[in-house]
């Protein structure tokens, strides 16, 4: 499988359009989101700027993301995979090693995909996961005759739905409209109400090398 094609998989065909799951409510103390019984705290989004930030100054030429776009990658990744893996119990969704190896293909270039679309080394597995389940679901629904936009609508529900149950949260000082579906992008925080991350926040690149 070619590098263009490695992490595009469902992804270059879904425009997965939820409904925002705003990040309000009651938040336990240091978490940067919450699924199910399971919370991303704050520390551990900060482990991972530490990780990327090292491996930043071991490829000194790579361009380097915004904390932002980073902070922002680590939720949202994590969110998905929460989800991706509660949904995979739901519906029965095995995937394989071998299929998560060829999502992120050979071991010597997967750092090249850390530094570009800002997921900690630690990270990818998870991000590979949520990937493979994705393509997966939606193999699943083509297979029984859907359309390519029925496909997306069906499967956006039904994600939608798995995180509703998980009642998941992004504490709003991170932003909010996280939706589940490979979808990254958080909405800015509104900055006259809510203390850091910056102002500055951005859209974080999607998991999907250069063609």
């Amino acid at each position: 499988m070619g590098k263009s094609r490695r992490l595009a998989l469902v992804a270059s065909t879904s425009a997965v359009a939820l409904l925002l799951l705003a990040g309000c409510g009651t938040q336990r103390a240091g978490s940067a989101a919450i699924a199910g019984d399971e919370r991303l705290t704050e520390g551990q989004v900060n482990d991972q700027l530490d990780e990327l930030s090292t491996l930043y100054d071991e490829f000194p030429d790579a361009e380097r993301l915004s904390e932002a776009q980073l902070t922002q990658a680590a939720i949202s990744w994590w969110l998905n995979g929460e989800v991706m893996q509660a949904f995979a119990a739901e519906n029965d969704v095995q995937v394989t090693s071998t299929q998560m190896d060829q999502v992120l293909g050979p071991v010597g270039e997967r750092e090249q995909i850390s530094l570009a679309a800002g997921v900690a080394p630690s990270q990818l597995q998870s991000a590979a996961r949520a990937i493979v389940t994705y393509q997966a679901a939606a193999q699943a629904l083509a297979a029984d005759g859907a359309s390519e936009q029925e496909v997306v609508a069906q499967l956006a529900a039904q994600l939608e739905q798995t995180a509703n149950t998980l009642g998941v949260k992004v504490n709003p000082r991170f932003g909010s409209g996280w939706v589940p579906g490979l979808e990254q992008q958080l909405v800015p925080r509104n900055p006259e109400r809510l203390s850091s991350p910056a102002d500055d926040t951005e859209p974080v690149p999607e998991l999907v090398p250069e063609q």
